[in-house]
């Protein structure tokens, strides 16, 4: 596996489509478990361990509340992480520590996506075939925005 996608037990995996779509697109193979650093912390680190040894290159946390398992991820690996903190009900900027924050954690649906894409950048450093992909992928979403901007520009005079 090349990612490892690590969900807190309480994280709702309904979002998880586009994204899991793009790594598909990419060809990037990935792997989804489930993780809680407070009640099982060997699981998370044999988690970790596991996936190390079988050459993984990065992992995805995605959590509902800052907690410990990107603390633990951070600490027990040398491989790139993101932690992306998803929005929930009763989730409001105020309740994410300044530790959090400073650590570039991404919050919401489109974080997830704006991950995948930068952990398909950086398997791309090694795999010229997803080093192309990337690129093709980014010339796409170019083209994209160009016609949304030719087809609503509008000038006022």
């Amino acid at each position: 596996m090349i990612v490892l996608i690590i969900l807190a037990e309480d994280v709702d995996t309904g979002f998880l489509e586009k994204g899991l779509d793009l790594l598909g697109e990419y060809a990037i193979p990935f792997r989804i478990r489930y993780a809680n650093a407070r009640h099982d912390r060997s699981h998370l680190e044999e988690m970790l361990e596991d996936f190390c040894s079988e050459s993984g290159k990065i992992v995805i946390c995605l959590e509902s509340s800052p907690s410990e398992v990107s603390d633990i991820v951070a600490s027990s690996t040398e491989i790139p992480f993101l932690s992306i903190l998803l929005e929930k009900e009763g989730l409001t900027g105020k309740t994410l520590s300044r530790k959090t924050l400073v650590r570039g954690v991404g919050i919401g649906e489109r974080e997830f996506l704006k991950s995948v894409r930068l952990a398909a950048r950086i398997v791309g450093l090694i795999d010229p075939d997803i080093r192309q992909y990337c690129r093709e992928d980014k010339l796409r979403e170019k083209a994209k925005i160009r016609e949304l901007d030719r087809k609503h520009k509008m000038d006022h005079v």
